[in-house]
């Protein structure tokens, strides 16, 4: 497995197909951003005004708590559209990781941006529900072996002459975190090519990955850990730019000028919604043109890691 090249294939992805994954982006949004619509629509002025009167009292020097009551009621109502925003959210990660999949794997399929909305997705968004309850449950499992393994050995400490007590107790800690992160790395990794072998083969493959991924941990962890420095990278120099220009354009807009704070506070909830939807617009727009190569950047390098492994072992059959 070439650990380098499956790390930057999402670069190389973005250099072969940059409007494809632009459209992933805004497809992307779009899906997500509908049902917020909504949820703003209906709880943004409850939010804005909730905030305004707790700014409004901080800046006049009152430290008498907003009233809940229009908070709560707002929850009530939001209770209804809370499940149209867990499958849009949903829909949006299995349109979105097919279509990554998708570029890489069947490099063929290349119409309509590699785009559907299909089985493939289907089974993305199920994978990726399914991974989601696997790692909460590696993690609750860690830390309870984690635990009864540190309790052990805190009470195997006990019996350690001074002042070798407290070098234990240290040691013990020690062991128990390495060994509780190193293990949900290894069980995590060994199923990391599920999503990526569901895709190839068009049917759930979860068990599958863990043989596939045999004697591959190392390389995976490696790959991990340079994709993690990658996005690190990646993910400063955007905020960077980000911070930069939300700074420039305040300090245009004179928000930071004595008075305009306190004078913007004593405006009404809708006074506030007019002048913050530009904001939201804008950050969306942003949002939706990091999606796509951020998204390119972080799960093409798994199809490609699958490609090359499921390639070598096909290579390695008998003929």
């Amino acid at each position: 497995m070439d650990i380098g090249a499956a790390a930057f294939s999402g670069f190389g992805l973005i250099a072969r197909r940059p409007l494809s994954v632009l459209v992933w982006g805004l497809v992307y949004t779009l899906i997500v951003m509908i049902p917020m619509g909504l949820f703003f629509g209906l709880a943004g002025p409850d939010i804005v005004e909730f905030y305004r009167t707790f700014f409004q009292n901080a800046a006049h020097g009152s430290s008498a708590p907003p009233d809940m009551g229009p908070m709560m009621a707002m929850q009530a109502r939001l209770g209804m559209i809370n499940p149209l925003l867990w499958i849009a959210s949903l829909t949006a990660r299995g349109v979105l990781m097919a279509a990554v999949f998708r570029a890489i794997l069947r490099p063929e399929q290349s119409s309509f941006f590699s785009l559907r909305l299909g089985m493939d997705e289907l089974w993305q968004a199920i994978m990726y529900l399914v991974m989601s309850f696997v790692a909460v449950g590696v993690i609750i499992g860690v830390l309870i072996v984690s635990f009864i393994v540190g309790g052990g050995l805190f009470l195997a400490a006990s019996a350690a002459p001074e002042p070798w007590t407290g070098w234990v107790r240290t040691l013990a800690i020690i062991i128990c975190v390495v060994g509780g992160v190193g293990a949900m790395l290894w069980v995590l990794l060994r199923l990391s090519m599920a999503a990526p072998m569901t895709f190839a083969h068009k049917q759930f493959m979860l068990g599958e990955s863990w043989s596939l991924t045999r004697g591959r941990t190392l390389q995976l962890f490696l790959m991990c850990l340079l994709l993690i420095v990658v996005l690190m990278v990646v993910e400063a120099v955007i905020g960077t730019i980000v911070v930069v220009a939300v700074m420039s354009a305040a300090g245009a807009g004179g928000l930071f000028q004595p008075g305009h704070l306190r004078a913007m506070l004593d405006q009404p909830a809708s006074v506030w919604m007019s002048g913050l939807l530009p904001w939201f617009i804008g950050l969306g727009a942003v949002g939706a043109l990091l999606t796509g190569p951020l998204a390119a950047i972080f799960i093409a390098p798994w199809a490609t890691a699958y490609k090359q492994i499921a390639d070598r072992r096909a290579a390695s059959l008998p003929v």
